[in-house]
């Protein structure tokens, strides 16, 4: 399978989008999880959970991720980082 590259994240907090960006803008941003603040860096087409109050910080050893599908997830808060395409992946955009 080919992999895309993102475009764009959505952010959700207990199933709930809060929050929409470009890859390709350099943002830093702190969603209200759960169990506290989540700290997340979008920048050079990447994303990232960069801090978060949760016990173990396996979403910060994620690290970053570029490709669209992939997820970072912070389970105790709730909350999924998800990056998306610009298209449905198998879906091809016509005109005409």
């Amino acid at each position: 399978a080919t992999t895309s590259r993102g475009s764009a994240i959505i952010v959700q907090v207990d199933g709930k989008t809060v929050y929409k960006a470009s890859l390709n803008e350099a943002h830093v941003f702190v969603v209200q999880g759960v169990l506290g603040p989540v700290t997340v860096e979008t920048r050079n087409g990447k994303a990232a959970v960069t801090h978060s109050g949760c016990p173990n910080h396996i979403c910060e050893r994620t690290g970053w991720r570029s490709s669209a599908g992939e997820v970072i997830v912070c389970v105790p808060n709730k909350v999924v980082v998800r990056i998306v395409g610009d298209a449905p992946s198998g879906v091809r955009a016509t005109t005409g």
